[in-house]
């Protein structure tokens, strides 16, 4: 009997591959957004969110308010830094 692949084996040699690692990304990214930010600053007494997507080697960060977004503009330079590393 021969062994099998892996489904992850199986993907990675598909065009979806790709497309699989960059939402991996934008998960990561999220993940080190929300880190930085805190839970506080993002949707304070609501569980924390952030929705990001890669487009073109561009980072999306998608407020869900206003309020989000403000916060999201003034923490620029600092998620920059914390995203680099």
């Amino acid at each position: 009997m021969l062994p099998g692949k892996s489904l992850v084996q199986a993907l990675a040699e598909t065009p979806a591959a790709a497309l699989i690692a960059r939402c991996e990304r934008a998960e990561q990214a999220a993940r080190v957004i929300l880190a930085a930010l805190g839970e506080s600053a993002i949707r304070p007494g609501l569980p924390p969110t952030i929705h990001c997507q890669i487009r073109e080697h561009v980072l999306l960060v998608f407020a869900s308010s206003v309020a989000q977004a403000a916060k999201l503009r003034q923490a620029v330079p600092r998620l920059l830094a914390e995203l680099q590393e």
